[in-house]
């Protein structure tokens, strides 16, 4: 009978310091791993009484429902750790989310060709760096930190899929995306971008800020910019940009144009956007829109409306003008 007895007392005990290094372990591993900050230890000291709370449920539960209690603890350790998680990533950054500030010096670089991936937050592209200054571009960044590399060749020297130099013959080429592989992009046919963080499940997406410069003292500039649901500027009236390639999701974006690079070709590709386009005294403008769903406000006083086109009087021989051409769904644009 006592041997009866003890078999059916450890059958009823719960394995509780064993649940307890069992997720503390996967918390060292994700912390070796670099997935989550090291900062997470800190935060835990601040939750320490949910280890009581498991402790108390375990001492309800556990001698009549084993199974249960065992359920009640791991999912309130759990809790805890996850709380505690939330908190370092809002007190202190992690390892995918953080301040970072990247540029790239001017030498005698004539085109500047940029691609730009970006989610969600606010982007905010200007002639940041000051005239005559040794720098191409700078790029601030807050949230997921943005990767500054070159932009990849069709082929290398040795014959295989390589990176070109920063410098060639005058032109550099570079791609500004999120630094790490696991923040994934969906697009859509709809224009709508949905964001995945494979690892920063609970980050906060206002939080992310790109604020790029460019030098305006490049010859020619070619910006490419995909973004999903975006508070975007681009303040480009200073800069020398020759082609604006804008594809966009549910964004806000507040457009200037350029005011002295000559001849500027935009295409702009948007699904559910709120655009903004504001085109400085003395350029002249021809305007195309292919959708019928976009709601375009323009001022037919400096382009007006002929054949199907919005231009303006002196387009043919202005010396500095935009070709805009728009391709959108449920968008409104505004061009003044």
């Amino acid at each position: 009978m006592e041997a009866g007895r003890d078999t059916g007392d450890r059958r009823r005990r719960i394995p509780f310091a064993a649940i307890l290094l069992i997720i503390l372990g996967i918390v060292l591993l994700l912390n070796t791993t670099e997935v989550v900050g090291w900062g997470i230890w800190w935060q835990l000291l601040h939750f320490w009484p949910v280890a009581l709370i498991a402790i108390g449920f375990h001492l309800i539960l556990g001698p009549r429902f084993p199974l249960l209690s065992a359920l009640a603890v791991t999912l309130i350790l759990v809790a805890g750790i996850g709380a505690a998680y939330i908190s370092d990533r809002n007190a202190e950054p992690g390892y995918f989310v953080g301040e970072s500030y990247h540029s790239r010096a001017l030498s005698d670089i004539e085109t500047l060709e940029m691609e730009i991936d970006f989610g969600a937050g606010s982007l905010a592209i200007d002639s940041g760096v000051p005239p005559n200054g040794d720098e191409l571009f700078t790029v601030r960044s807050t949230g997921i930190r943005a990767a500054v590399n070159p932009a990849p060749s069709r082929m290398s020297a040795q014959g295989g899929i390589g990176y070109s130099p920063i410098r060639m013959d005058g032109n550099a080429a570079v791609t500004i995306s999120p630094e790490d592989p696991s923040d994934l992009r969906v697009a859509h046919k709809s224009g709508r971008d949905i964001e995945i963080d494979l690892w920063g499940l609970f980050q906060r997406l206002s939080d992310i800020d790109w604020d790029i410069g460019i030098s305006p003292d490049v010859a020619k500039v070619m910006l490419d910019i995909g973004a999903g649901a975006a508070d975007i500027d681009l303040l480009l009236s200073d800069l020398n940009v020759k082609t604006l390639d804008v594809d966009i999701g549910a964004a806000d974006v507040y457009m200037e144009l350029p005011a002295n690079a000559g001849y500027t070709q935009v295409y702009i590709d948007a699904g559910a956007a709120d655009i903004d386009i504001a085109v400085p005294d003395g350029v002249a403008a021809l305007i195309n829109s292919d959708s019928g769903l976009i709601s375009l406000d323009v001022d037919t006083f400096r382009f007006p409306k002929t054949g199907g086109v919005w231009q303006s009087p002196n387009y043919a021989t202005a010396e500095n003008r935009v070709e805009i051409n728009i391709d959108a769904g449920a968008s409104s644009v505004s061009i003044r």
